[in-house]
């Protein structure tokens, strides 16, 4: 299983001065921003998009693939086994144990009863 690693992307904000890139930049809105990436977040298209044209570099120079162990990449996401189309629902009224959906009544129900 492979991961995307962005060691590359923190080793150049680093490298810029993290105070000095979210002044110059305007990137991550927040300065939340690296500490997420260094802890496993996530980086949307546009922040890598927005950091390409920042430093002058192309993505491969701030993102990667990193192998990962199966099983500890298996503990990120729960076990879902895919299926084709939507699943089908049962036939007949539903069962006698489950709940029934909660629903409001409108203010015309209300008044007429």
């Amino acid at each position: 299983m492979k991961r995307i690693d962005y060691t590359g992307a923190i080793e150049k904000i680093r490298a810029y001065g993290i105070t000095a890139f979210y002044r110059d930049s305007g990137i991550g809105g927040k300065m939340n921003f690296v500490y997420n990436l260094e802890h496993g977040g996530n980086m949307t298209m546009k922040s890598l998009d927005e950091l390409c044209r920042f430093f002058s570099c192309g993505v491969e120079d701030l993102i990667g693939l990193q192998d990962v162990p199966e099983a500890e990449g298996s503990a990120d996401k729960p076990d879902v086994q895919k299926t084709e189309g939507r699943p089908k629902l049962p036939d007949g009224p539903a069962s006698e144990g489950a709940p029934k959906p909660l629903r409001r009544e409108s203010a015309k129900q209300r008044r007429t009863a």
